[in-house]
């Protein structure tokens, strides 16, 4: 059975992988949530704070104590001849702090669902660093094609270039122009393929992989969607984003901690029994057991207790301004990217319009140059023209996909939904 198991597991990882099968946003997202270290000390943090919890927990929980000692008695001669065991065992079990212990119990709890939310926030910057890197190894990868198409186009004219040449219709200076242009794309096409090792290098780091493994991903980067409006989007980041969340607990966690610590300049009242043996003939007996209600209060500790508290009243003033200008902060950017990806997605069409114009200049400047009406410098310009055009069409996907994500990451949208969304 464990061999059949095994088989399976290598048939479903390998086989993908020599089917060259494209990995999908939403496959790269789960596997760099999978593999990150980030997420790994996250999720360790919010045990620890966990941990706490039931760390402040036992303080209104009864405490059992033992203790026992021997004691050695008398003058210099004989002291070693008197000796004295005594045992002792204490159970105090608090009853009443007047909310210290709850307080700090709520207090820690806070602090807990703080460290989830940071947790969320970690998530969030993994999706929003994988979901740049995974636009924009595809626009990279997009340039790369681009120029290496217009490389073979410029091969193809100067095959005609030649055969005029050879007829005696052209100059040589014309293949030379079609040669030097030609020289030029393919040190585009060194740094454009440069920039595609880069992204892919920083996507494999983010997956887990080896950073120079091949990989594959889904080309998306087509896919144009919008409909949001802002002040639903704004409200979606008051509610939802994990900063103003985590704050919102310390908040909450600071004001439970001030109560624990408050409480603490009020008696403490306690229950308490002790059992007790000893082998000392001085006490009336050796076996005892007492029991009753005591109560503890401090009458004066050097005035600490008054000044952590005010300190505390302080950071609580300090992470309320905190919040106010984080939520003020959150808006001002939302609004500036919301623009933004209005503003990106209404040059996609106009790039998609300058394509179709620069192809059809090409194509008449071909035929002209067939004719012998143009030389090969128009040619090489509207070719030019038609790389800048795919150019600015690509760049102008990237800055829609990149707005798009900058703005699900400031409202807090990709810590909820894997993904960027596609409605």
């Amino acid at each position: 059975m464990r061999k059949i198991i095994y088989a399976l597991f290598l048939f479903s990882n390998i086989v993908p992988f020599f089917l060259g099968a494209a990995l999908s946003l939403d496959e790269c997202q789960s596997l760099a949530l999978e593999n990150s270290e980030k997420m790994s000390i996250a999720d360790l943090h919010a045990l620890i704070e966990k941990d706490r919890i039931r760390e402040v927990f036992g303080l209104g929980l009864p405490q059992l104590d033992a203790e026992a000692d021997l004691v050695a008695a008398g003058d210099a001669k004989s002291f070693h001849k008197h000796k004295k065991a005594n045992a002792k065992v204490s159970l105090i079990v608090p009853i009443c702090n007047f909310g210290g212990a709850s307080n700090l119990v709520t207090a820690q709890e806070m602090m807990y669902e703080s460290a989830l939310l940071d947790r969320d926030r970690i998530k969030q910057e993994i999706l929003y660093a994988l979901n740049l890197t995974f636009f924009r190894l595809l626009e990279a990868k997009r340039f790369e094609k681009i120029i290496d198409e217009s490389i073979q186009a410029l091969d193809a004219q100067k095959g005609i270039t030649k055969d005029f040449y050879e007829q005696g219709l052209v100059h040589k200076n014309e293949i030379l122009t079609v040669d030097v242009q030609i020289a030029q794309l393919e040190q585009d096409l060194i740094q454009a393929q440069h920039n595609t090792q880069i992204a892919q290098a920083e996507l494999n780091r983010l997956l887990g992989y080896e950073l120079y493994q091949p990989i594959d991903i889904e080309d998306i980067l087509e896919y144009v969607s919008w409909d949001k409006q802002l002040d639903q989007v704004l409200e979606f980041a008051k509610a939802n984003h994990p900063e103003l969340l985590s704050l919102q607990a310390k908040i909450n966690a600071s004001k439970y901690s001030y109560k624990g610590e408050r409480g603490m300049l009020f008696p403490s009242i306690y229950a308490f029994a002790n059992y007790s043996t000893t082998s000392d003939y001085t006490f009336p007996y050796t076996h005892g057991i007492d029991a009753g209600i005591g109560m503890q209060l401090s009458l004066y500790d050097g005035g600490s207790t008054w000044a952590k508290l005010k300190r505390m009243k302080k950071e609580l003033c300090e992470l309320e301004y905190r919040y106010q200008a984080q939520e003020k902060d959150i808006e001002v950017k939302i609004h500036t990217i919301f623009l933004n990806v209005k503003s990106a997605l209404h040059k996609i069409p106009v790039a998609l319009k300058s394509i179709e114009l620069a192809e059809e200049n090409l194509n008449i400047t071909k035929d002209h140059f067939e004719e012998g009406l143009v030389t090969n410098t128009e040619v090489i310009n509207d070719g030019a023209s038609l790389l800048r055009a795919h150019s600015n069409y690509y760049k102008a996907l990237y800055e829609f996909h990149k707005a798009k994500i900058d703005l699900a990451y400031f409202t807090g949208f990709l810590m909820n939904n894997i993904g960027c969304e596609r409605s």
